[in-house]
């Protein structure tokens, strides 16, 4: 399979096959296949030397990828490196401004965007399935109906997140990211408007009661539909045309670090590293209480690394708070074969204090050699044969 993937990539990559000019079409431009190219790179190293240096959680069939694992790193580190000093992209100032509508498709950090329409159904509802939750309604409705940023509230996020940008559950220092990714405000709607923002993310509650809590009700938002809380959107349920974004350059640094790591600089690592750390930690954008002082006690120092082994949990640590909700967090798990134990800690975790009835069950746990595949559909098997298609272990 990766022989197509590789075909496929390194021919798209290929000098006058793609634009090497930004898109605003949903087209993949140069620069987009190139960072996927490097990304596939560093999934095949990095799943490699899981697969020949773990007994379980790793996917076995990995050590049998071509290439040795440090000649894996050497190409991704080469196409990465292409991209963060060739294709014009760059960190925004400001971590808020990468998922804003505004910026759609002119994101000078976004590198491949999906595209959505203001035409129904085409839009994307990101924001109206999570978003902050509301105390009251507008006009008769949900205020999620108007609302910029409140949501339906169908999907939450589970107890352990509350602490996902922070050290404990009660601590006072606080990563900015985290109103972004898991936001833990309460909109007070008064006589039909939004008026007040109730900040509750030093809250204490009771674990077991977590998901019948406000708190336990306010989900993610980080593709909003407008600048405010306080903003009336123009867009319904289905109609909003924000782009989701599926490559930008934050993640070419950190992948581009992971490379480092392994084959080249801790000290260039580190510096790609705290560039996006830095941003993090840009005063402009944190949240402020109405007399215009931080709403809580921001603490994002920039890393320093001791050695290999530290390096590499930094950068998995900032992987994991920078790229929230955007769809890399399993994978990343599963190539670096710690999937097995994040997710069964997880779930472990939630079990005994979530109200979610599939979390509860006994049967919810990664089984390691099976669940970091999915199983191949078997009417594509019966086309082309067992022999020619053999489906993954466990299924």
């Amino acid at each position: 399979m990766y022989d197509f993937i590789l075909s496929d990539l390194t021919f798209a990559t290929t000098n006058g096959i793609l634009t090497t000019t930004k898109t605003s079409n949903g087209h993949a431009n140069h620069w987009a296949a190139q960072t996927l190219l490097g990304k596939v790179y560093l999934t095949m190293a990095s799943a490699k030397e899981t697969a020949l240096a773990k007994s379980t959680g790793k996917v076995d069939g990995y050590k049998d990828i071509p290439f040795s694992v440090t000649d894996l790193y050497t190409k991704a580190w080469t196409v990465l490196k292409d991209v963060k000093d060739n294709s014009g992209a760059s960190l925004l100032p400001l971590y808020d401004d990468v998922f804003k509508i505004a910026n759609k498709n002119i994101n000078a950090e976004s590198l491949f965007e999906l595209q959505f329409s203001s035409v129904v159904p085409y839009g994307t509802q990101w924001t109206k399935e999570y978003g902050m939750v509301a105390s009251g309604t507008i006009n008769g409705n949900p205020c999620y109906y108007t609302n910029s940023m409140v949501g339906v509230e169908n999907l939450v996020y589970v107890p352990k997140f509350y602490k996902y940008y922070k050290a404990a559950l009660n601590s006072p220092d606080y990563d900015k990211r985290r109103i972004w990714n898991l936001t833990d405000s309460l909109v007070n709607v008064v006589n039909n408007v939004p008026a007040t923002l109730t900040y509750i993310w030093s809250t204490t509650f009771t674990p077991d009661s977590y998901n019948q809590t406000v708190l336990g009700r306010c989900g993610v938002t980080k593709y909003r539909w407008g600048d405010s809380w306080k903003t009336t959107s123009q867009y319904l349920y289905s109609n909003c045309p924000n782009n989701v974004i599926v490559l930008r350059f934050a993640d070419v640094l950190l992948m581009a670090a992971e490379a480092e790591i392994e084959i080249g600089s801790l000290a260039t690592a580190l510096t790609y590293t705290n560039a996006v750390r830095n941003r993090a930690a840009n005063p402009a954008g944190f949240v402020k209480d109405v007399d215009g002082t931080p709403a809580a006690n921001y603490v994002i120092t920039p890393y320093v690394f001791n050695d290999q082994a530290d390096a590499r949990t930094k950068v998995r640590f900032e992987r994991k708070v920078e790229l929230s909700g955007e769809g890399h967090r399993f994978f990343d798990l599963v190539r670096w074969g710690t999937a097995n134990t994040e997710l069964n800690a997880f779930l472990n975790y939630e079990r005994n204090k979530t109200q979610l009835g599939a979390l509860k069950s006994p049967d919810a746990i990664f089984h390691p050699g099976k669940d970091e595949l999915l199983p191949i559909p078997q009417p594509q098997i019966d086309l082309v044969s067992s022999d020619v298609l053999k489906q993954n272990p466990g299924f």
